[in-house]
This record gives C-alpha cells, structure tokens and sequence, in this order.
C-alpha cells in the first residue's frame, strides 16, 4: 500500500512539473516568419524543375516584422508591403515595389509571386520549415526558399 502511494505521489509531482513548462502552449508559435531572410533558391517552372539558386552576386533581403509589415530589397530595387500568418499559410496582402532595371533573378523572384497569386488574385503560400530555413510553397510544387540571415 505504500509503495503505491508513494508510486501515485511521485506520478502526480512529474505531471504538474511537466504541466508547468515555463513556455505555455499558448506562447509557442512554431510558425514565426519575423526576421531577416535572404531568397536562396526559387522553383518557378514545372515539376521537374529547374530549381534556381541565387547569384553570388546578387542577394534579395525579406525583413518580416512583427507588425505584419515587411521591407526587402533586391539587387537595384526595394519593395514593401504589408503580410499575415494563420496557421502554415503566409499572405502577402499588399506589395508595393518598381522592377525597373531588376535582373534576371530579380525578375525571377517577382514572377514566383505573380504566379502565387494568379489563380486566385491573392499571394498565399504555405509555410514549411527546414533545418535551413523556410520554403513558401504555391501552386502545388513552386517554391520560394528563404535562409535566415
């Protein structure tokens, strides 16, 4: 009988420590896009690929703050806009940038988020993390890789 008791105390005082976590459930968000990210990679065409890498020379720079804007810049142009999370989907909900004079990969990048939006009007991805970073997913296969800076 005492050894059950003292099993029953022991089994309670290791569920309230593991209930009492000092990071509540609440707190938690696995799903956290803010910070600076730089575009590694963009898959833009069919299935098989290709899958483009960025230039050594040429970097494309996200800024996501917490207060659901965003800032980037490209190789010779900026852009800005407004973004939200629910859930695993990141929504661009206004870009505002200019792509004149942009280059190649730059261009490559504008047209990865025309087509997110293209069959629905509105620029939603789906989030899927990785040990190097994000990928936002659309279309099905397309993807734009981000590694945090």
């Amino acid at each position: 009988m005492k050894t059950k008791l003292v099993i029953s105390i022991f089994s309670l005082v290791v569920c309230f420590c593991v209930g009492c976590d000092t990071e509540s459930d609440a707190t938690f968000n696995p799903i956290n896009v803010e910070g600076v990210w730089r575009v590694s990679a963009i898959h833009n065409s069919t299935p098989q690929g290709p899958t483009v890498g960025a230039p050594d020379d040429e970097d494309i720079i996200i800024t996501f703050l917490s207060d659901g804007t965003f800032t980037g810049t490209t190789t010779v142009n900026t852009f800005d806009g407004n973004y939200a999370v629910n859930g695993t989907t990141l929504r661009i909900v206004e870009l505002l940038t200019t792509e004149v004079g942009e280059t190649s990969f730059g261009f490559l990048f504008y047209d990865a988020l025309d087509a997110a939006a293209a069959q629905t009007n509105v620029t939603d991805f789906e989030l899927s993390f990785s040990n190097t970073g994000i990928d936002l997913g659309f279309n099905n296969f397309q993807f734009i890789s981000l590694t945090r800076e």
